[in-house]
């Protein structure tokens, strides 16, 4: 995430990162059964922090952000694989390049970042 961030700073875009899930512990369980019983004040928080910063694309990591976006009828949002290392397949599947090149984080971040631009303009 961070190769990421200063890949799209460095070319003059404003990020902002927030979560779709605003509770996290490392039991799973707990965690989404957390988040279930507060999916509404979770998109209530997302609502207000969108219109605050207005932007101009979101980028969902993940099914489970994705699924939340759409939940929230939201609209210009950008699905990518999650940037964890469980997801290397599914980065390799949506940027078969990087089966050529390798998928490095360094290699990983430009792509994302070459997405993401390319969504915006």
């Amino acid at each position: 995430m961070d190769l990421l961030v200063k890949r799209l700073v460095a070319n003059g875009y404003g990020i902002y990162l927030t979560d779709a899930n605003k509770f996290f512990i490392y039991d799973h369980k707990t965690t989404d059964e957390f988040s279930d019983a507060h999916i509404d004040e979770y998109a209530e928080i997302m609502i207000q922090e969108i219109d605050i910063v207005k932007p101009t694309v979101i980028v969902c990591l993940g099914r489970s952000a994705e699924r939340m976006c759409k939940k929230m009828g939201l609209q210009n949002i950008l699905v990518l694989p999650h940037l964890s290392g469980t997801a290397r397949g599914a980065i390799v599947r949506k940027f078969p390049r990087l089966g050529k090149i390798g998928a490095t984080a360094e290699n990983i971040a430009d792509e994302y970042a070459r997405e993401i631009v390319m969504r915006i303009q």
